[in-house]
């Protein structure tokens, strides 16, 4: 997760990406054929009905069964265990990760009344960002996973961002803009790198440990997101692949060419050998090995959490614009069949491809939301996320007191790795119901800076903003956020958007539901907030919440 442009815009400034594809063409030919074979196995199944699916997130893991109304049948959730091993580091264990989502599959087949032999399907959507590196021959990790909120890379980030190397991508990218008057040159002259992206992180685990260089050179090194980890590990070591929304999200995919970036690569020394296969996101990504996991199912559909999301919410056209507010607060935009190039932190990332359908979206995110909640229930502050709303309402405002959520740093469009988390304007009459207000306040301006800065940068007009996560089961927050953009916002029935969306996509590969026009009509809305104040009267309170904002920029010393 960072800023859209950080690692592929310059890519059309140096030339043509080197073309990975014929590296690849070989895995993809034996992917193919073992899921022609397998499919034979099936032939006589009868007609589908029910779809697992698998939603590994930043702090728990679920596992639903949905039926072709998508009504849900069955459902199971663990809570993930990060590691923080020291300040600033985020981690996983990859084997736990396999334990845990095959221990919530089977609990949610369990809960649904079925055997496994009647699912017929399944859909993955992870976490997007959060990598490991593994030997193939032997199958074990060379280190933990390292999660998107993870900040050991700040160095490298701020040792790149100040090289001469990114003034000279910078400046011709400047000079190109001048004579061609692309955007992606424009992008690329701002160009910047943080934290969430992948690269950085997967720089500092390639100077960490040595070995993986030394397998990458004799072809035996794999790299993979949480999806890839888990195809790999679920289909016994048959898989090594993702899908084109989560490659767009690491920073080393080049939307323009809509492939692995060589001239990425090339530029940090990573070796492509490592990068695995990219399919369509709704397709054959192989069987569940039954040694392994104990039943044996199709993987028809693997996406990222937000595009997941965004196609559970059935935002299908352009313009469509949903809302994410879970551990981060994610606004994605539907901008067709083109890439956004931006030049204030929006990711252009790939929303889904089935077959020939390609669908883009703009994408900002504050990766602090459903962190800020939690922190206030570790000090007491609050209980559930209702209670929040309850405490907001029961004061006239938040009685000078402004928040400014950044656990993880500032993203779009402040783009600072190195801000604090602040508290300004306390004083003896505060009670914790101003402090709640002042903390959800500023979750709502968050929103509303992503808002507009889509808005902005885009020009495409908004047909609606739906709405979904944890944190929006919050009334007064998502009454506020409707108020700050004078914008009617529909949250969903269903709380778990991404694993509804692979649910969809699971089931369109294998004939469950025809086309979209099916999945819009099971679309359900929970309630409609309406705008009910003018933004003259919030606008005071968001300036005074800006200057806050770079009060708290760049706190933090680059060793951090």
């Amino acid at each position: 997760m960072s800023t859209g442009s950080a690692l592929y815009t310059h890519v059309n400034m140096l030339g043509d990406a080197e073309n990975s594809s014929a590296k690849h063409s070989v895995k993809r030919n034996l992917v193919n054929k073992t899921a022609q074979v397998q499919e034979k196995s099936v032939s006589n199944r009868k007609s589908p009905e029910y779809i697992l699916s698998i939603d590994v997130g930043t702090t728990n893991i679920r596992g639903h069964v949905y039926t072709k109304t998508a009504r849900l049948q069955g459902s199971a959730t663990k809570q993930q265990q990060l590691l923080q091993p020291n300040p600033g580091w985020f981690e996983l264990d990859p084997q736990k990760l396999v334990d845990d989502v095959i221990s919530v599959a089977k609990e949610s087949i369990l809960d649904a009344g079925l055997q496994a032999e009647q699912i017929t399907c399944m859909g993955i959507t992870t976490m997007r960002a959060t990598f490991v590196t593994w030997d193939s021959e032997t199958g074990i990790p060379f280190h933990n996973f390292i999660s998107w909120q993870d900040l050991r890379a700040a160095d490298y980030v701020a040792i790149w961002n100040k090289s001469y190397t990114l003034r000279t991508l910078n400046a011709g990218a400047k000079v190109l803009h001048f004579f061609l008057r692309r955007k992606r040159h424009l992008a690329a002259s701002v160009l910047k790198f943080m934290s969430k992206q992948v690269t950085m992180r997967l720089l500092w685990a390639l100077d960490k440990f040595p070995q993986i260089r030394q397998r990458a050179a004799v072809g035996k090194a794999m790299f993979g997101c949480i999806d890839t980890w888990l195809l790999w590990k679920l289909t016994g070591g048959n898989i090594h692949a993702t899908d084109y929304s989560c490659a767009s999200s690491t920073g080393l995919f080049d939307p323009f060419q809509m492939e692995w970036s060589g001239i990425v690569c090339g530029l940090l020394n990573i070796p492509m050998t490592i990068l695995p296969v990219i399919n369509d996101t709704s397709g054959d990504f192989g069987w569940t090995d039954i040694k392994t996991v104990g039943f044996h199912i199709p993987i028809s559909a693997v996406v990222a959490d937000q595009q997941g999301a965004m196609f559970g919410q059935c935002c299908f056209e352009v313009g469509d614009v949903k809302c994410t507010m879970g551990t981060g607060t994610f606004l994605d935009l539907n901008t067709g069949n083109k890439p956004h190039a931006s030049i204030a932190g929006l990711y252009p990332l790939v929303g889904w491809k089935i077959k020939k359908e390609l669908v883009f979206l703009a994408e900002g995110q504050s990766a602090d939301t459903g962190s800020i909640i939690d922190w206030m229930k570790s000090l007491g502050l609050l209980n559930n996320v209702s209670e929040s709303s309850v405490l907001a309402q029961s004061v006239p405002d938040s009685g000078g007191v402004v928040f400014v959520p950044a656990f993880s740093g500032l993203q779009t469009p402040f783009n600072d790795d190195k801000a604090v988390t602040s508290i300004f304007g306390l004083n003896p009459n505060n009670t914790k119901a101003h402090i709640v207000r002042a903390v959800l306040e500023s979750l709502a301006f968050r929103f509303k800076a992503l808002y507009e800065t889509v808005l902005t940068e885009t020009k495409i007009p908004f047909s609606h903003v739906r709405a979904d996560g944890g944190v929006a089961n919050n009334d007064f927050l998502v009454q506020l956020m409707a108020d700050l953009v004078d914008q009617t916002i529909d949250r969903s029935c269903n709380g778990d958007m991404s694993c509804l969306g692979a649910a969809f996509l699971a089931g369109l590969a294998k004939g469950v539901w025809k086309d979209k026009d099916e999945l819009l009509a099971l679309r359900q809305s929970d309630k409609v907030f309406e705008s009910q104040h003018n933004w003259s009267s919030l606008k005071p309170l968001y300036h005074q919440w800006e200057n806050a904002i770079h009060r708290s920029e760049n706190w933090f010393p680059s060793n951090y």
